[in-house]
């Protein structure tokens, strides 16, 4: 799914880094994440560009995907507009990381995805687990 445009643009996780130098790498299966906030804006970007299933899949940990599949992954759900990643803590192979994201619903109304996501390292891969999500007018 590579786009040599996107390449040369922001990544959409709004690190200021170009998508190539950012999260293209992993989302392309060149490198995997070495922290949880890298694997957390990874999945954003993933999200945001739609297309992507089969890497969110991989990264969301086996024993909490519940009958999820890459296909039912795949769509663009959500048009995305900017992420804030808020704090992140990591204690061994268990970390969080709390962001919020803002998207705008289809009938123009802006909206807030807080999240505290949690995730597990399993033989030095970082996998996502689950999250307690809020979600709020902008």
């Amino acid at each position: 799914m590579k786009n040599s445009n996107m390449s040369l643009s922001a990544c959409p996780c709004c690190s200021g880094k170009p998508f190539a130098q950012c999260c293209q790498p992993f989302l392309e299966g060149e490198k995997k994440p070495r922290t949880p906030k890298q694997l957390m804006r990874s999945r954003y970007t993933a999200y945001c560009l739609g297309g992507y299933g089969e890497y969110l899949h991989s990264t969301w940990h086996p024993s909490y995907r519940a009958g999820l599949t890459a296909g039912s992954l795949s769509g663009k759900t959500r048009d995305w507009e900017s992420l804030e990643v808020l704090q992140a803590s990591q204690e061994g192979n268990k970390a969080g990381v709390e962001f919020r994201a803002k998207y705008r619903e289809p009938n123009g109304e802006m909206m807030y995805h807080h999240e505290v996501s949690v995730f597990l390292r399993v033989k030095g891969q970082w996998y996502y687990t689950d999250g307690r999500v809020q979600v709020t007018a902008a």
